[in-house]
């Protein structure tokens, strides 16, 4: 189907050069131009400095994760406005070479690869499941539901953002740890921990890795840790006696 529409349009450009200059030309540039911009909406809705601004002053774990949720959103919304956009073009360049079978075919097909592109870019990152995460999350910490667990902390892992599309570019906005304990099945978790909470594990107390479980369970501190179900973000942290 490509081939036989390249040889129409190659044809048409050698015998009715004017006509093609005047509709098929202008058939492919809007869509091209209607796609790069559509790419370029996105890129710059993904770009780090996006998110940082929605987290300025963001402190809580629910105001991050409301940040967060507000980013996903803008990321939705440019893939919606891409399509939208896209629509737009294949109408504007039908238009204009309406009277050109080739000039329509070479719209219409270029405007949906567009809208195609549109709806995978979002899509190929999952944002809307990791919003719909998010958005369960927030509810946990509105309604108190969230998952309480008793665990000796293993070393720090560092910092990062809120995993899911966040890169080492993204604001890092928590401490990772790992912790296990009985709640855990005595299997390891990374448990995201919030600037905003000031919390560091005492260095002298962490698990250690070459004792055995019984004199970790004497020796190293626990703590009793409230903390989402999907992101595992830590929303109050108490050691125990």
């Amino acid at each position: 189907m490509n081939g036989i529409l390249t040889i129409k349009t190659v044809g048409m450009m050698i015998k009715r050069p004017d006509e093609f200059f005047k509709r098929v030309v202008p058939a492919i540039l809007i869509p091209l131009l209607g796609l790069l911009s559509a790419v370029l909406v996105f890129r710059y809705a993904l770009r780090p400095g996006a998110l940082e601004k929605l987290l300025d002053g963001a402190q809580s774990p629910y105001a991050v994760l409301e940040a967060y949720d507000k980013w996903y959103g803008e990321l939705i919304t440019a893939g919606i406005a891409g399509a939208a956009l896209m629509a737009v073009c294949c109408v504007t360049a039908v238009f204009i070479g309406r009277k050109s079978a080739v000039a329509v075919a070479c719209a219409v097909g270029l405007s949906l690869i567009g809208i195609l592109v549109s709806i995978v870019m979002p899509v190929s990152e999952d944002i809307s499941g990791h919003r719909a995460k998010i958005r369960e999350d927030m509810a946990q910490i509105e309604n108190a539901t969230t998952e309480l667990a008793e665990i000796i902390f293993g070393k720090e892992k560092g910092n990062s953002g809120l995993s899911g599309i966040s890169t080492e570019e993204y604001p890092a906005m928590f401490t990772i740890y790992s912790g296990i304990g009985e709640d855990t099945g005595h299997r390891w978790m990374n448990f995201y921990i919030p600037e905003s909470l000031g919390f560091a594990p005492d260095g002298e107390k962490m698990y250690d890795e070459n004792k055995s479980v019984d004199w970790n369970n004497e020796n190293a501190q626990l703590y009793s840790v409230t903390y989402t179900t999907n992101y595992n973000i830590v929303t109050a942290i108490e050691p125990r006696d």
